[in-house]
């Protein structure tokens, strides 16, 4: 989850990658697959939970629960393979991954030990080391996406993209904020209370995002930001989809789910910026 990406890279810095003791996970990380962020440059790239092929799915999709899936895959400049061709089969035994696939299991070490890194940092950190404002980077990249690629012609069906504008923009707002009371906070002199409130408004953020009624015929999918898509567009999931099938059918209430879909999208992310504002 994008709330995470900044505790994942401090701790996949104190873990040496497989088979170096100079190289750290998140050095090797950054060399073989990157991105640039507007906020902080060339980073590895941390690819989004929208699948619901794992175990997470239950978590992030109908939950709102941050999560966490972590592997060493292929060098995707070699090869398209995501997983090792055995992987489960029969024929994926100790014997085989020991042998072939991960000899003296040093990628599972680094991937243990990143693991460890990450949860010891969330369970002993008075506040919960999660950073809105990379969830308000993701959000803005999903937006420019389906600017892009969505608005011309949704104008010319009469329907505004501008609520939606503006909702990622109230919560890059409230993602500063909150930020900005965590970084002036004098968390040794904190009371209880003000911690507990920080922490619930960061633990909470994300199921403000869960919508029951979002994708009716997909009991298992109720986040709008993150539920499986089969359009194969990097942006909001219910108005790629719904797009997709409007284009291709041109009826009238086809249109109709597009403006459901940006409707729902835009109340989700405008509860998660009110999640993160001031409280009393």
């Amino acid at each position: 989850m994008p709330s995470m990406q900044s505790v994942i890279f401090k701790a996949t810095k104190q873990v040496s990658a497989p088979g170096s003791d100079s190289t750290s996970v998140y050095d090797n990380w950054i060399r073989y697959s990157n991105r640039t962020s507007p906020a902080h440059g060339v980073i590895p790239r941390v690819r989004y939970l929208n699948g619901a092929g794992s175990d997470y799915a239950a978590f992030v999709h109908y939950l709102g629960i941050a999560s966490i899936d972590m592997s060493y895959t292929y060098d995707r400049s070699k090869t398209n393979a995501r997983i090792y061709p055995a992987y489960h089969t029969a024929y994926d035994t100790f014997d085989y991954a020991s042998k072939f696939i991960d000899p003296g299991f040093v990628s599972h070490q680094a991937v243990g030990r990143s693991a460890g890194n990450i949860l010891i940092r969330l369970a002993d950190s008075l506040l919960l080391p999660f950073n809105c404002n990379d969830y308000a980077e993701s959000l803005e990249d999903y937006l420019n996406t389906a600017v892009t690629l969505y608005e011309a012609q949704l104008k010319a069906k009469d329907i505004s993209m501008e609520p939606l504008k503006n909702a990622v923009a109230n919560f890059r707002r409230a993602a500063e904020q909150l930020d900005k009371v965590i970084q002036s906070s004098d968390l040794a002199n904190e009371t209880p209370l003000n911690i507990r409130k920080i922490n619930d408004q960061l633990m909470l953020m994300d199921r403000a995002f869960l919508n029951p009624l979002a994708f009716p015929d997909e009991y298992g999918f109720r986040h709008v930001i993150w539920a499986s898509s089969s359009s194969g567009k990097a942006t909001f999931p219910g108005i790629a989809d719904a797009f997709a099938q409007a284009e291709s059918s041109g009826s009238s209430t086809d249109w109709k789910k597009v403006h459901y879909h940006l409707s729902v999208v835009t109340q989700a992310i405008e509860g998660a910026a009110d999640m993160l504002n001031e409280v009393i």
